[in-house]
């Protein structure tokens, strides 16, 4: 196929959902491979961006330029995107049980239908504890005084970690499929290239703290699959699946907890100067780990389905 045939044959609406994606990136690795291009990153992105179309369209034109002039991150936003959402994929499906006879179907009661709760999709309110808090009056009254405060969809650009925002445009958006385990936290709006909301150990022993970034999918993973730093100033574990959101809430939100065990629950904080947000199992060891620890309070973290008003993504 091609280059000139590119863009009136091969379209990408993101609304076939997970084969409709997987069938696109395979035909775009398939003609870059025809041209001589496969190794050639921006000139495969330059070629995808002319195939989309509609909703795709859209959302590739909300990327930053370090993502959608990459074929290597866009591919990966593109999984995150428009694929995650299968969550059995045909091809995972199980194998079918041998057949049973009809007399012993006929004598044994169908279970009941298993129940499959929705994909929840929205956005996390932060508050700050107030009597926790020693910082001076002009720190906090930044994040108090707004209308509300949201975790932000970009990242601090000195860290690589996530960070507080007022702003209703910058918050980040994220979606979940609910669970009475742990699970993932996935990122709508970011434009990380990671697909996850996870958490960083900054330094060797866990119990010191850690930092609230974007990750690769997974329980545990290698320090380097992390945006803090990109991993190269993380010196302890990274963790994507320590999430848990109730179902049920208040006008305020939900509670999000984490945990990287069932007995080692975090506790949030924000430096209230600059508003990177951090997590820790003990705020006095915390806290001895850095300078300035006045300025680090301890916040509470809400998930509120939908979009906060007049939010448009």
């Amino acid at each position: 196929m091609s280059p000139e045939m590119l863009e009136e044959d091969l379209l990408f609406t993101g609304e076939g959902g997970r084969d409709e994606c997987t069938n696109f990136i395979r035909s775009i690795r398939r003609i870059a491979f025809e041209e001589g291009r496969q190794r050639d990153d921006s000139w495969v992105a330059d070629r995808v961006a002319v195939c989309m179309t509609g909703q795709a369209l859209i959302w590739h034109l909300s990327l930053d330029g370090d993502i959608s002039s990459s074929w290597e991150r866009l591919q990966r936003a593109m999984i995150a995107k428009f694929a995650a959402d299968d969550i059995t994929p045909s091809h995972f499906a199980p194998t079918p049980a041998k057949a049973i006879p009809a007399a012993v179907i006929n004598n044994v009661a169908s279970p009941p239908p298993a129940k499959t709760l929705p994909q929840r999709r929205g956005h996390v309110r932060i508050s700050v504890r107030l009597a926790t808090t020693t910082s001076d009056d002009a720190d906090i009254k930044q994040w108090t005084s707004a209308p509300a405060c949201y975790l932000s969809r970009h990242l601090n650009p000195s860290t690589g970690g996530f960070r507080a925002t007022t702003s209703v445009e910058d918050a980040l958006i994220v979606r979940f499929m609910p669970s009475d385990n742990s699970h993932n936290i996935f990122l709508v709006n970011s434009p990380s290239r990671y697909a996850c909301l996870g958490a960083t150990m900054m330094w060797p022993k866990p119990m010191d703290g850690g930092v609230l970034a974007a990750v690769q999918e997974g329980g545990d993973t290698s320090s380097f699959h992390t945006s803090y730093f990109e991993g190269k100033g993380a010196l302890g574990s990274t963790y994507s699946a320590i999430w848990s959101i109730g179902s049920g809430g208040t006008p305020n939100g939900i509670p999000v907890t984490a945990s990287s065990s069932p007995s080692s629950p975090f506790t949030f904080c924000m430096n209230t100067k600059s508003g990177s947000l951090f997590l820790c199992h003990s705020l006095r060891a915390f806290k001895a780990r850095l300078s300035q620890n006045r300025r680090y309070s301890v916040i509470d973290l809400a998930f509120i389905e939908g979009r906060p008003p007049t939010l448009i993504i």
